[in-house]
C-alpha cells in the first residue's frame, strides 16, 4: 500500500476500513499474493492504531525513511500475510 488518506472532515467514518476491506478481498482472489506490506511514519499513531486492529503486524523500524520539508522522519513497516502464507521467518 503506497498511500491510504482520508480527507480531515471525512476521516473516523470507517471509510479507510472499507477501502482496505475491498483491495484485501480483491488480494484473497489472487492466491500467489502472499503479503501487503505498507509504510507508515513513526509518529502517525492513529494510522499505527488502524492498521494494528485490522492484523497488520510490525515488521520492522526504518530509520530516517521519509524526508518531509528537509526534514527525516522514521517509519515503520507494517505487514499483513493472507493466502496462507506467514512470511515472519524472512523478518
Amino acid at each position: 500500500i503506497l498511500i491510504l488518506g482520508v480527507v480531515k472532515e471525512y476521516r473516523r467514518q470507517g471509510l479507510a476500513g472499507i477501502l482496505l476491506q475491498h483491495l484485501l478481498n480483491t488480494l484473497h482472489k489472487h492466491v500467489t499474493c502472499k503479503a501487503v506490506y505498507l509504510h507508515v511514519l513513526y509518529s502517525n499513531k492513529q494510522a499505527i492504531q488502524f492498521y494494528e486492529s485490522k492484523n497488520f503486524q510490525y515488521r520492522i523500524h526504518l530509520p530516517y525513511y521519509y524526508c518531509i520539508k528537509g526534514e527525516n522522519f522514521d517509519a515503520y513497516c507494517f505487514a499483513l500475510y493472507i493466502n496462507g502464507k506467514d512470511l515472519k521467518k524472512f523478518f
